[in-house]
């Protein structure tokens, strides 16, 4: 306890705290289930610091938590230093295993967007570390997981609010709210992902092409990021590079909403993608020097599937793209492998503004299947499809999609090689004898978070929404500021269901 803790107290008790951090740490024994518990509401300037011990096992921990009866959690400050961080040198052993920080606050206190200060820096190699109802904020990237000379496995992030990562371009590494590299089984789960790689009104560090919420990159595997809310990031809302499952989260006024596969180093043989029940809203741009707007984006897919996501109101993004399947890509190391045996099924594009665009030849696109999607465009006279090079529609097969442009009495446009084809021409092209140019009259298509915001009683805007979400904690947990929560509303006003 900073409040009423001394260290010269044996801290083995609420009664006896000690009241530094160092001096608490200097308790813990390596490979026991030892607690270290900080009094809520309290306040530290001073780092948790090097890392070097762990729990017992999985189902033994070593904790890092709270007690009290504040809702508040405990604040540490952690001035120029990262807040915690693993690494080796200095009796580190060779694995940190079996911890979990649950309940804590980390601020960059000291921190004005030079170098590269981090909220939680984990390099030495471990396994089953649990980080659960933290907040990182305002660090030049909030959470870096990389293992050195190893592999992290089995790594849980829940129920945390991730925010506010910016850095000075040039003064140091990219700003991220996570990034993650050399890790196996990865959970990413009910989280707030906010305004993360760039700064309002900081010179030097708005936003740009390498700043992200969420950088998942190549040499990851078995990656879950499940319900959490993902807004505002510099470029990207989440990239996965490394493929893996993005199941029901909230994507809102990302220049690039979800990006799965590609990167600088693709997988040899490609990633499977599993992109299932999120809403992508409010498409926007990096900067006035690049325009964006893209729902998303795939490459280098051996296979998967594409399901049941809203694309919608992409009014905002001066490039608009509501999905590319980028055949074409090619990173540092080798060419990706094209998008193969992907199935594009029940998805609503509605009001996005940009095409659906497919781009390579018959050997980048196989096995691609459009089924039952809708396609609604109800301003923008475009192409609802665009494929780039018209080869690739051999690996293209359609039926039952529902594709409606701005005017009922104008056959809906799409777009092979450049030249302009109707649905009927279209249809042959991809034995589809289903797909029809049916407009779809939802029950109420404009619902966002705003809408949602104002049908639980708070001001009805994003920025009041993502405040109260900032403010979620165990202590103080509401369902109704969660992604699964406003997904509903939105779900329900394209007269859909959560599955």
């Amino acid at each position: 306890s900073s409040r009423a803790g001394s260290d010269a107290n044996d801290g083995l008790s609420p009664e006896r705290p000690k009241r530094t951090l160092a001096a608490s740490k200097a308790l813990l024994r390596h490979g026991a289930p030892d607690w270290l518990l900080l009094e809520r509401g309290c306040v530290w300037h001073e780092p948790l610091g090097a890392w070097k011990h762990s729990g017992r096992s999985p189902a033994e921990r070593m904790l890092v938590s709270t007690y009290g009866d504040s809702a508040a959690r405990p604040l540490l400050e952690s001035g120029g230093a990262d807040g915690v961080w693993t690494d080796g040198g200095g009796g580190t052993p060779a694995t940190i295993d079996c911890i979990a920080l649950v309940g804590l606050h980390f601020r960059a206190d000291g921190y004005a967007g030079g170098g590269d200060q981090v909220g939680a820096r984990l390099l030495r190699p471990g396994s089953h570390v649990l980080i659960e109802d933290c907040m990182f904020e305002a660090y030049g990237t909030n959470l870096v997981l990389q293992a050195v000379d190893g592999r992290h496995v089995d790594f849980r992030l829940r129920r945390s609010v991730v925010v506010d990562a910016y850095a000075v371009h040039g003064r140091g590494a990219h700003p991220q709210g996570l990034y993650a590299y050399a890790v196996d089984g990865l959970l990413v789960e009910e989280c707030l992902f906010d305004h993360n790689g760039w700064h309002a009104s900081l010179a030097g560090a708005g936003a740009d092409v390498y700043s992200h919420n969420l950088y998942i990159d190549n040499g990851n595997s078995g990656v879950v990021v499940r319900g959490n809310i993902i807004a505002a990031a510099g470029s990207h809302g989440l990239q996965l590079r490394a493929g893996g499952s993005a199941i029901g989260n909230l994507f809102v006024r990302n220049p690039i909403a979800l990006a799965v596969g590609g990167g600088n180093h693709p997988e040899a043989g490609g990633v499977r993608a599993d992109v299932r029940d999120n809403a992508i809203l409010d498409g926007t741009d990096i900067d006035a020097e690049h325009p964006r707007g893209w729902g998303l984006w795939l490459a280098n897919i051996a296979s998967g599937e594409v399901r049941s996501n809203i694309v919608a109101h992409g009014a905002l993004g001066r490039g608009p793209r509501a999905l590319v399947l980028d055949g074409d890509h090619e990173g540092d190391e080798r060419k990706s492998i094209g998008v193969h045996a992907l199935r594009i099924e029940r998805n609503v594009f509605f009001d996005w503004r940009g095409s659906v665009v497919l781009e390579g030849d018959a050997r980048a696109l196989t096995g691609i299947e459009l089924v039952r999607n809708d396609f609604q465009e109800p301003v923008a006279d475009i192409a609802l499809i665009e494929h780039a090079d018209p080869t690739g529609l051999s690996g293209v097969r359609a039926r039952e999609n529902r594709l409606r442009g701005p005017s009922a009495t104008i056959e809906p446009r799409v777009r092979i090689g450049g030249a302009e084809l109707s649905l009927a021409l279209w249809r042959l092209r991809v034995g589809d004898d289903s797909s029809n140019g049916a407009g779809v009259a939802y029950p109420d298509p404009q619902r966002g978070v705003e809408s949602h915001a104002r049908a639980i009683g708070r001001a009805g805007t994003l920025a009041d929404f993502l405040a109260g979400a900032r403010a979620q904690s165990r202590a103080t947990w509401n369902p109704d500021l969660t992604a699964a929560a406003v997904n509903r509303h939105v779900r329900a006003g394209f007269g859909l269901h959560s599955e």
